[in-house]
């Protein structure tokens, strides 16, 4: 099913927000996304990195937005733009 970005019922965390996700909210206020699995896969894969890493894996990223931005909003619209356009999924290093 679609969603549109208007939809009060939407809610996420930003270090387990898909990158498609990520690209939806980018687009504005008349977007709308096709409700996927793979959207659950990459929060899913993220919890499971995070339980064997022992931390949240975009957390430091997100951080660092958070530490350079100027406001909250602007720090979460540069992590957005961020994770829409990375290639491959971060996994931690060990």
């Amino acid at each position: 099913s679609k969603v549109s970005i208007q939809d009060s019922s939407i809610s996420f965390s930003p270090a387990y927000c898909a990158p498609e996700w990520a690209g939806f909210l980018m687009q504005g206020s008349e977007s709308e996304i096709i409700a996927q699995p793979s959207l659950d896969s990459w929060s899913v894969g993220m919890t499971l990195c995070e339980i064997y890493a022992l931390s949240p894996i975009l957390k430091p990223m997100l951080a660092n937005f958070m530490r350079n931005g100027h406001s909250y909003t602007e720090a979460s619209f540069s992590f957005f733009e961020w994770l829409s356009s990375i290639k491959k999924a971060p996994l931690p290093k060990n």
